[in-house]
């Protein structure tokens, strides 16, 4: 139930390996693109695979989210869960997924595993999810069908990779035969492959989802944080900085890179739920508060740095590339481009902008108020300032020379640190988040 990252990945990776898969996704715009072997957001290679499982009938969408066929096995809720406004989570579209497996519940005679992998806050799987099934479906959890809390932990642009290969399993049983159910089958997916398995209650498994998140974040905002921070001495490399601190095993390195925030459909999100869920709770979260607050402020550092270089920013031109949230994925989603784009558009700043992926996407953002170019040359054509703002692979083999060719002032802000400053012509000026004014200068320098 639900075809965004993760149900439509989990849905052809399932396929995949010998089982049949129906999949239900509201939007009917989004069936048909499905059906045709196109998926609606960008993720390498899923659309091959897509392609070669309806084709051969494995996978197939269904139009119906009560089908007339044969009743599953196993059900996934994947269906988001977006933001209300006060940060809670908005349980609209997984109610309705669970009200619709009722449905098929109801008709059903044998025992029936429901796994939510849709993210849920503590308590959600046990209480509302739960008595809505048993209430539409005239059956009980754990004597007529399993019920699983079954969090995932995917990435955008790695989602195919992740589901194959990931660190653990967590299962959030609502009793013993239900976890077993399910790690059974995920025995039969993963085979040999199969990572660590920890079954734990419902309550537990939501809660290792929020807290994973919310800690992911909180590396990432702190890094952010210590990067503004050495980018006031001369001699100081964030970098070199967090590869010192990931020598710690008790630290490790991942997510140690400093940039310009998190964004997307998951940390975001996640951290305001679990900020306002503990605070019904009556639970103050402090660390997450703060992240969330100084990942707000972080994409304007470029902001501030192209005021120290060019001065007034009103009539000047802006080159922004990447658009995404990240690399190898389209969606824009709390992406830091948006809080850039717009920062630089209120400071009268003329903005084009180009993304190897998100293009299609970004006028739902920008509207006309942008320019979209289809090509990186196109977009430095008369810039006074380009803003590096997604770590594409295709930023990183950018031609030095072209900065000096096309631009009307050669400046170069990477708020990924995606250039090698070393291989850059002393013309043009560098400045990379977290890098102090002298390092980048002498690496020039040494060239």
């Amino acid at each position: 139930m639900g075809a965004g990252y993760v149900g439509l990945v989990s849905a052809a990776l399932y396929a995949q390996k010998g089982n049949f898969v129906s999949i239900y996704e509201r939007d009917e715009t989004k069936r048909k693109a499905i059906t045709s072997g196109k998926a609606t957001f960008f993720e390498p290679n899923l659309d091959q695979i897509l392609t070669e499982l309806i084709h051969d009938g494995r996978l197939e969408v269904v139009t119906d989210p009560v089908p007339a066929g044969p009743l599953p096995d196993f059900s996934f809720v994947t269906v988001g869960t977006p933001s209300r406004r006060d940060g809670s989570v908005d349980l609209s579209a997984v109610l309705a997924a669970c009200r619709d497996i009722a449905e098929w519940m109801k008709r059903s005679s044998g025992y029936r595993v429901l796994a939510i992998r849709s993210t849920t806050f503590p308590g959600t799987t046990c209480g509302p999810l739960r008595e809505l099934v048993e209430k539409f479906s005239g059956k009980r959890a754990g004597r007529d069908f399993g019920l699983v809390a079954y969090p995932e932990f995917l990435r955008e642009g790695s989602a195919i990779h992740d589901m194959l290969h990931p660190d653990r399993v967590v299962l959030g049983e609502f009793d013993e035969r239900s976890g077993n159910v399910l790690e059974e089958f995920l025995q039969e997916f993963y085979s040999a492959n199969l990572p660590p398995v920890l079954h734990v209650s419902p309550t537990s498994a939501e809660m290792i989802k929020y807290a994973s998140n919310a800690f992911l974040a909180t590396k990432i905002a702190f890094v952010n944080e210590i990067a503004n921070l050495c980018e006031r001495f001369e001699d100081i490399d964030v970098r070199r900085v967090a590869d010192g601190m990931g020598y710690d095993p008790r630290i490790g390195r991942a997510f140690l890179d400093a940039g310009l925030g998190f964004g997307g459909s998951c940390l975001p999100k996640d951290l305001r739920a679990l900020v306002k869920g503990a605070k019904e709770n009556g639970v103050h979260l402090r660390i997450p508060e703060a992240a969330l607050a100084s990942n707000e402020l972080q994409p304007l550092r470029v902001i501030r740095l192209a005021r120290e270089l060019i001065g007034n920013l009103k009539g000047k031109r802006a080159a922004v590339l990447g658009l995404a949230f990240k690399p190898g994925t389209s969606d824009m989603r709390e992406a830091s481009s948006v809080k850039v784009v717009r920062a630089l558009l209120d400071a009268g700043m003329n903005v084009s902008t180009h993304d190897p992926a998100a293009m299609p996407d970004a006028a739902r953002f920008f509207g006309k108020r942008v320019k979209y170019a289809e090509t990186i040359r196109d977009c430095l054509e008369g810039a006074d300032c380009c803003f590096i703002v997604t770590e594409w692979d295709n930023f990183r083999t950018i031609p030095p020379d072209l900065f000096l060719d096309v631009m009307a002032q050669p400046i170069v802000i990477d708020g990924r640190r995606v250039l090698d400053p070393s291989k850059l012509d002393p013309r043009i000026t560098y400045r990379g988040i977290g890098l102090g004014k002298r390092v980048g200068l002498a690496l020039r320098q040494s060239v």
